[in-house]
């Protein structure tokens, strides 16, 4: 063992055999050489930590919790503009803070940072309590947490995100157990294609598994069926027996079924499809199915192996965490990285079609008025009512979102010009200024609205954005004059 040097060239020259290393970083010069080289990652050993935490006290959470909060946010703002700009902030660092590393080394540890936050799926700031008390477990193992350590107590998650933290915690697990069910298809195809596997033995597995499992003849008629197909399908074995397994497809999936198992049988390969299928008291569930050919001990005739997993849960699920993961979970509008990304998908359409785009950066004045004088829950209550008041105004073509906090973009799609973009901004001042009743207290707030117009003003989204929002900082100002 060796006192770390924190130089690679240790590494380079055989002097030191091997050494930690950031995978954002040191790997860099070792692919630019072209080294070939072995990694270890912690993960190998079931240590998965979360990096990078931010604490306080519980005693600034209760006393000053605006400010907690607001601190967090400010923080995940910084995060988000990072991995949204990286060669805006890799010219930044070399330009005003280091020049230790090239630009194309920043370039290589801003597409690393990316890969491991996946800021396109996860937002920034995400915690999983599930992943949290498995950091306590390992503590817990080298004798420095008692063992049931609650971690939940230590965790702060302001507004909604306990219950997404669940949702995905639920999802996480789930996910878990499937793919150990996946792992048991597996085994269970492969003792059936062993003709020498004993017959008692596989009828034992085979009744009991605890995945729905079913075995088609040619003809797709059902020659077995297991007590977990029961279980999930509602039909007894004994009902089942002799008929097509086509009763249990709802129609609509019927014809793409029908074409698979053929496809099992002629090509002799595993099949995997989704589909609908009816329980026996009319309900439908989503299944996952595996269909897998075998042939009896003489090779004489043909069979298929059919496992099913109901997913119809998992696929609600996932659903929730995509609509969590894209929608703000306040106001229901595309949050940040969905705008953004419907910007971006906008302008290409207007590239390719000639047509002009508008970008409104939208900001409510009297906003932090009504927050701390009618509490929070109003305040909440007015994004609502401007995010429902956007959505009605703007065209079904074009997009709403919520950037952060009182800020909105709006994405007005093939407006033709500068004064139709300026129309629809009158409108949305209009209407947003109308006075609204919440929770018994009346309310009254404005907007301040930027514009900016493809391709007149810019035909880069961050300088779209940019001009926007400046627009809109001068309209406060001129208000405020």
């Amino acid at each position: 063992m060796q006192h770390h040097s924190q130089d690679l060239n240790d590494l380079l020259s055989g002097e030191t055999d091997a050494m930690s290393v950031y995978v954002t970083d040191e790997l860099y010069e070792l692919k630019r050489q072209r080294i070939a080289y072995n990694q270890f990652s912690p993960n190998m050993s079931g240590i998965d930590f979360y990096g990078d935490n931010f604490f306080t006290l519980d005693s600034e959470l209760q006393t000053k919790p605006e400010r907690v909060k607001a601190f967090r946010e400010a923080t995940l703002r910084g995060w988000r503009y990072a991995m949204q700009n990286p060669e805006e902030l890799v010219q930044l660092i070399y330009q005003q803070y280091s020049q230790r590393h090239s630009i194309e080394h920043l370039r290589y540890e801003a597409a690393a940072m990316a890969e491991l936050m996946k800021p396109d799926l996860i937002d920034p700031g995400y915690m999983n309590k599930g992943r949290w008390q498995h950091i306590a477990q390992t503590y817990h193992q080298l004798g420095l947490l008692p063992e049931n350590f609650d971690v939940e107590a230590m965790l702060y998650f302001p507004d909604s995100e306990a219950d997404l933290s669940k949702l995905r915690t639920t999802l996480y697990y789930g996910a878990v157990g499937l793919a150990l069910m996946s792992l048991l298809s597996v085994v269970l195809f492969r003792f059936y294609r062993r003709a020498s596997i004993n017959e008692n033995r596989l009828n034992t597995m085979f009744e009991h598994a605890p995945l729905s499992l079913i075995v088609l003849d040619e003809r797709c008629l059902i020659k077995s069926w297991n007590t977990e197909a029961e279980k999930t399908f509602l039909w007894r074995s004994s009902e089942m027996l002799g008929k097509n397994i086509m009763s249990i497809v709802a129609p609509h999936y019927c014809a793409d079924v029908e074409q698979k198992l053929a496809e099992v049988i002629r090509r002799h390969k595993v099949v995997r499809c989704e589909n609908l299928n009816l329980r026996r008291d009319g309900s439908e569930i989503l299944c996952e199915w595996l269909n897998a050919p075998f042939q009896d001990a003489k090779n004489r005739a043909n069979f298929i192996l059919c496992m099913a997993r109901d997913i119809t849960e998992q696929k609600h699920l996932e659903q929730q965490l995509e609509q969590a993961a894209h929608y703000d979970q306040l106001t229901s509008l595309p949050n940040r990285a969905l705008i953004l990304e419907l910007i971006k998908q906008s302008l290409a359409v207007a590239a390719r079609q000639k047509t002009k785009l508008a970008i409104l950066f939208l900001d409510l004045d009297g906003f932090k008025a009504v927050n701390d004088r009618l509490g929070h829950n109003i305040g909440d209550m007015l994004l609502q009512a401007t995010a429902k008041r956007l959505s009605h105004v703007i065209r079904n073509c074009d997009y709403a979102g919520r950037l952060a906090g009182d800020e909105f973009l709006v994405i007005l799609q093939d407006i033709g010009g500068r004064e139709n973009a300026q129309r629809v901004a009158d409108i949305l001042q209009r209407t947003i200024a109308k006075p609204l009743t919440l929770n018994s207290h009346p309310v009254t707030v404005t907007a301040s609205i930027g514009i900016s117009l493809y391709p007149d003003d810019a035909d880069d989204i961050d300088l779209l954005i940019n001009e926007a929002d400046q627009n809109m900082y001068q309209a406060k100002r001129g208000e405020l004059d």
